[in-house]
């Protein structure tokens, strides 16, 4: 309520001064116990407000109490009779203005719906006060009422204009309240105004949330009381308003989301009210305003940034205010997305779509980091994974992997699930330098119950870090059962290891049962080493009658294949999973024919001279292991030497684009990667000459003698 005993005031007495001394009385409220019980998944925001003591604040840092909302506190302004509560981020937590962001937050207003006053606002401001910055009256005192502790007092009837008033609001500030009780036109006799700030609008409206800039004249106009002109009072424009005919808008006893999202280059800040559900955090359509903002109205010196906080205030009435943050502007702007596709139909599934029993599904979570100030730290990710859907442990006994942008993965473990729900705290944080996670898992969907079709209900899944949450939620879609089956199994020299020694032998042969339905062909869908490769389309007769598959030789590797089957037909139906094993002895990698002596010779000139070998050399590379496979031939010689005598000189390896000499470090002769068409011999020195190959460098201090050095080959896998 805002200065409901405004009347009852003596003229001359400043309305505000009544509240510095004036005894409080206690309230057995229960509705703050159950607010703090109650409240949804928030962060811890010790570190970034600061509450300022230098006059009365009401104020304080709440604990909440909700065992599902784990290190979440609230921020709590108000909770009694005839109280100003004021609470600003710190230095470090400034809201800038010249990037683009997102803040969201839950509020509660009590349960005391009529009874309630007289709300919150949140505010930008650069008050030179600081975190002292609050409205007083004309001795200096905190004025609340319907000034909610930041917007300018009216307690002056004989004011014609604004003026003196807007130098007690907060300087150089944007205000967004939520007022949860109307301050309709005054009646006469009324002294000191302050009852007419929403005299302006419908009658009916019981509260309302609006924007405007507390200390700034345009924000108010004066209105006079009675045809005397002496006795006025001022209204208050209300941009960007939401209003309600009732007070479930408020102060009905829940929760309330908003997001607030500030557009840098727009300069437009959008508030959505009411878009999230307080019981499941689904996403609402919620009620939403853009208004523009003047930023050289709330930032004059152009720094670009501004503080913010909460203020509010209360009256006879009161009303426990409260701000739990899922998002501190500017510490951390991240998202979280999730998909799922059924890979079987080889489709996203949509909401309310169709998927089929026995179809196998990827859920992706994708967490992406954009800005901050802070690096997203201790990301605990809370799935709630669909219904329906069977997550089961591979052979390493994990459901899924978390993929993060520097390339690292986490397995997660089966034993994390619990039934539907799986939490986990990421390995990494998230920064500019390691920007995403991705979460994977890999599951079937399933069908219980004798109806035809199951619905899946929607699913949200909570990231809560220590500095900010974000939320993921997936649609509902259906699962219909059928009424066929299909088996695959393995035949042939299939059913246990193959060995092979070319890829044209890389065959796995499978026979389908198809029981209860005649479909018309049937898809089979292969992974081979882990990736998922084309699938291949056959009859369904050919299906009953045996298959055989065919692994591409481009993903063979040398040693043991996983090839993994699965099938499924036009009535949908899905088969088990057949593995397969086949071991490709593709060959070998070795040397040719390598020369063992070479000789230079030549008559001392007293000039530096280069030699070439009086026999050709031979060097060749054997590589039988077939197609898509490489090597590097590298080589190292020792010092030329005589006894203990060094030859003034070195062997160079030549090409047609320069020389590198040949010593204890390493120099690649030769490379190459088989296409499946080329010899398996390599004849690496077929095109060396009296320019390219293995040449002697003698300097023209050499002197005569027997020099001896040993060149070293490697051969070696290049992949």
């Amino acid at each position: 309520m805002k200065w409901r005993k405004a009347a009852a005031i003596v003229a001359g007495l400043a309305v505000g001064g009544l509240w510095g001394g004036q005894a409080q009385t206690a309230h057995a409220d229960y509705s703050l116990t159950q607010a703090l019980a109650s409240a949804p998944q928030g962060l811890p925001v010790t570190d970034y407000f600061v509450i300022d003591k230098t006059s009365a604040n009401s104020a304080n840092i709440q604990d909440t109490t909700n065992a599902k909302a784990p290190n979440t506190q609230a921020v709590a302004l108000t909770g009694n009779t005839n109280q100003i509560g004021r609470i600003w981020t710190n230095d470090n937590t400034e809201f800038n203005l010249n990037k683009n962001t997102t803040a969201s937050m839950w509020m509660f207003f009590d349960g005391r719906t009529s009874s309630s006053g007289d709300g919150m606002a949140f505010v930008l401001q650069n008050d030179s006060r600081g975190t002292a910055a609050r409205t007083t009256n004309s001795l200096g005192e905190n004025m609340g009422g319907e000034t909610m502790g930041v917007w300018a007092p009216d307690d002056d009837s004989t004011q014609t204009t604004p003026d003196s008033m807007v130098t007690r609001a907060v300087q150089n500030s944007w205000a967004l309240e939520f007022d949860t009780y109307m301050n309709a036109k005054p009646t006469t006799g009324t002294v000191g105004g302050a009852l007419g700030f929403d005299a302006d609008y419908s009658a009916t409206a019981k509260q309302h949330i609006a924007s405007n800039y507390p200390a700034q004249t345009s924000t108010y106009q004066m209105r006079a009381l009675d045809s005397s002109g002496k006795t006025n009072y001022a209204t208050m424009v209300h941009n960007g308003l939401i209003s309600s005919t009732n007070y479930r808008l408020m102060t009905d006893g829940t929760w309330h989301h908003l997001t607030l999202t500030w557009n840098a280059k727009a300069k437009t800040m959008t508030y959505a009210y009411n878009d999230k559900d307080p019981k499941t955090g689904a996403a609402l359509t919620g009620d939403s305003q853009t208004v523009p903002i003047d930023t050289s109205l709330i930032d004059p010196d152009n720094t670009g940034k501004a503080r913010w906080g909460f203020t509010g205030s209360t009256g006879t009435n009161y009303e426990n205010n409260l701000v739990v943050f899922e998002k501190v502007p500017g510490v951390v702007d991240s998202t979280s997305t999730v998909t799922l596709m059924d890979t079987t139909l080889g489709q996203t599934v949509a909401s309310n779509s169709t998927v089929y029993a026995g179809d196998h599904m990827k859920l992706t979570y994708d967490l992406t980091y954009q800005d901050g100030s802070q690096s997203w730290k201790a990301i605990t990710a809370k799935l709630n994974l669909p219904g329906s859907v069977s997550f089961n442990a591979d052979a390493d006994g994990n459901v899924g992997t978390i993929t993060y942008a520097d390339g690292q993965k986490q397995a997660i473990s089966a034993s994390k699930l619990s039934g539907q729900s799986l939490s986990i705290l990421l390995d990494e944080d998230l920064s500019m330098d390691n920007a995403t996670a991705k979460i994977t898992l890999n599951g079937t969907a399933s069908h219980a119950g004798s109806a035809t079709t199951t619905a899946v209900a929607s699913t949200i899944s909570n990231f809560v870090g220590s500095n900010a949450i974000t939320t993921a939620s997936l649609d509902g879609f259906n699962v219909v059962s059928l009424g066929s089956s299909m088996t695959l199994a393995l035949t042939g020299d299939s059913t246990g290891t193959k060995t092979i020694t070319s890829a044209t032998d890389a065959t796995v042969t499978a026979k389908a049962t198809i029981l209860g339905g005649s479909p018309s062909d049937v898809t089979i869908h292969p992974t081979v080493n882990g990736e998922d490769l084309d699938n291949v389309k056959i009859t369904a007769s050919q299906a009953s009658s045996g298959f055989t598959y065919t692994v591409p030789a481009d993903k063979l590797k040398a040693g043991d294949n996983s090839v993994q089957l699965y099938a499924t037909d036009s009535l949908h139906d899905v088969s088990n999973v057949v593995a397969a094993t086949i071991d490709y002895q593709a060959g070998t990698l070795d040397f040719g024919d390598v020369s063992q002596n070479v000789a230079y010779t030549g008559a001392l000139t007293g000039a530096q001279q280069q030699l070439t070998p009086t026999t050709p050399w031979d060097v060749s590379v054997s590589d039988t292991r077939g197609q898509n496979q490489s090597w590097q031939l590298t080589a190292t010689a020792s010092p030329l030497v005589d006894g203990d005598k060094a030859l003034a000189g070195a062997l160079v390896y030549k090409t047609n684009t320069g020389e590198s000499p040949l010593g204890m470090t390493s120099t690649l002769i030769a490379s190459h990667t088989s296409d499946g068409t080329t010899a398996a011999v390599t004849d690496v020195s077929s095109d060396w000459n009296d320019r390219t190959g293995i040449f002697l460098n003698v300097n023209g201090g050499a002197s005569a003698g027997s020099y001896n050095s040993t060149i070293t080959w490697t051969l070696a896998n290049a992949e």
